[in-house]
């Protein structure tokens, strides 16, 4: 895999919290191999302190540390800035804070979980990122998530004393050290409520997709969370709508085994009975459990949640599910809606991924990339990846020709195609953090990225004068990925000139 260009990162919100960090900066190295890696984190990020929320007789505390610098912009995640660095995120469950306005992590070891239990620090929300290497202007960031381990809590004169003593999913050792103060702000919703980002009003929704996400292990339940959307596009985190629109979210409760199919009645927030969902909670000014969450033109989001109601679901003859939901919120609107189709596994969410609005005419001033991996796709073709670049704006172009070297570049026309043959672009993807293989990036004056476009269609032909190419290209977006009737934006224009050193990194 390569990447374009680090692109960049901003402050913790909930979205941040809820979504790990999918980043690579050039084809996969394997790993390294050390017994144990040990990590001195020194500085203290951002906290919050979310309470005894679900009502469960125990408080979720988040926090995040980092051993360096961090960057941070308009986006949604977070990165180590410098190599050998870490940023380190934990989500420990424990005992109630007697003071919401000033929260005190308690003392004591936590043990790895998987979902909410007292004690415990949840392995879906504690990991860790790292700062691999950096070349040029590229960053290669990897994830560390965990899967055993302790966190142990100790109060300091001066603040806390924290050790994570953990093991990776990839069956590395991790110890992670801090001494220092922690501040939690409080968002445990233990105040009066106010009506600020409540929708309020009566809605009636069409439903064009609905997700599916199995929760915990319990022994006498199964615990599922429905995404209903109104709108074909979807965040990449498969948690929001990517534009304006509207996500019903329903907290379910079945019998042990049991299919979705059935008729499910608001439950309480002290118990988890199979035939109910969850009403609808507040926390930090974002509805939580059951709820709508409404995006509008100005990407603004507003909240209801639902206390009262009813969901039906049907499993038809052909596989597919009927989904009818008929809510009253908490400040007695009406939430209707329907649907019909084959439910989506939340953990194979795709969606458009490109933000252009309109098609784009680039004619890039110079080539700064040209990197050769031979027959990296094992089928005795050759591939090449190279970068166009025009002050704020770049193209990267992952190829494959029928025959090549590392001295130049093939003459031929490639079409866009996951299938790794002969004469082929192979095609895009955009993350968080990071654009790779073939993708369109805008960035504005601050660096930071303003647009960007995974190529998920089109051609490119290139030919040669002596040492002079020219790369003609007219490529396409994801933009009409789930609905073809739309026209993908055309990414197009062409480059002469010559090209700089070709690195070949099969010689790596």
């Amino acid at each position: 895999m390569k990447i374009l260009k680090f692109i960049d990162f901003s402050s913790i919100a909930l979205a941040a919290i809820l979504s790990l960090v999918a980043v690579s900066c050039e084809k996969d190295k394997k790993p390294e191999t050390e017994d144990v890696t040990s990590v001195e984190i020194k500085n203290f990020q951002d906290g919050i302190y979310f309470g005894n929320f679900w009502k469960e007789g125990y408080a979720d505390y988040y926090f995040i540390l980092s051993s360096g610098e961090i960057g941070q912009s308009s986006e949604v995640d977070l990165a180590p800035m410098n190599p050998g660095d870490y940023i380190l995120y934990c989500d420990l469950w424990g005992a109630i804070s007697e003071d919401h306005a000033n929260p005190i992590i308690p003392e004591g070891t936590y043990t790895a979980h998987k979902g909410r239990a007292n004690g415990t620090f949840n392995t879906e929300l504690t990991f860790a990122t790292f700062n691999k290497e950096k070349v040029g202007d590229l960053f290669r960031i990897e994830n560390v998530l965990f899967q055993d381990g302790t966190i142990t809590v100790k109060h300091i004169a001066e603040g806390y004393d924290i050790n994570v003593a953990i093991t990776s999913t990839e069956g590395k050792k991790y110890v992670f050290t801090y001494k220092g103060a922690i501040t939690l702000s409080d968002k445990s919703g233990e105040g009066e409520e106010t009506d600020n980002g409540h929708i309020k009003s009566n809605l009636d929704l069409n439903l064009k997709r609905v997700t599916s996400q199995k929760y915990g292990n319990e022994s006498n339940y199964d615990n599922y969370v429905l995404r209903c959307f109104d709108t074909e596009g979807i965040s990449n985190d498969g948690l929001y709508p990517k534009g304006p629109g509207h996500k019903i979210q329903i907290d379910l409760y079945t019998e042990k085994g049991a299919d979705l199919a059935g008729t499910y009645k608001a439950g309480s927030r002290m118990s988890y009975t199979p035939g109910t969902f969850y009403p609808g909670v507040w926390l930090g000014g974002q509805a939580l459990g059951t709820f709508c969450m409404q995006v509008d033109n100005s990407y603004k989001t507003k909240f209801c949640a639902m206390k009262d109601g009813e969901v039906k679901i049907v499993k038809n003859n052909d596989g597919t599910y009927s989904i009818t939901c008929d809510f009253t919120d908490e400040d007695g609107y009406t939430v209707k809606a329907s649907w019909k189709g084959e439910l989506e596994d939340y953990q194979n969410i795709e969606a458009p991924q490109t933000t252009l609005d309109s098609d784009v005419e680039m004619n890039p001033e110079t080539c700064s990339v040209v990197n050769y991996y031979g027959d990296y796709h094992g089928n005795g073709t050759v591939n090449y990846a190279i970068v166009l670049d025009n002050g704020y704006r770049e193209i990267a172009i992952d190829f494959v020709a029928g025959t090549g070297d590392a001295m130049s570049l093939p003459e031929g026309t490639y079409t866009v195609s996951t299938s790794g043959g002969a004469w082929t672009v192979y095609p895009g993807n955009i993350g968080y953090t990071s654009a790779d293989p073939s993708c369109y990036i805008e960035y504005d004056d601050s660096g930071h990225t303003a647009k960007s476009a995974p190529i998920a269609g089109g051609t490119m032909k290139i030919s040669r004068n002596g040492n002079s190419y020219t790369v003609e290209f007219e490529f396409q977006d994801d933009y009409n990925l789930y609905d073809k009737s739309l026209t993908p934006h055309k990414i197009y224009g062409s480059w002469t000139g010559t090209l700089p050193a070709i690195k070949d990194y099969t010689k790596q």
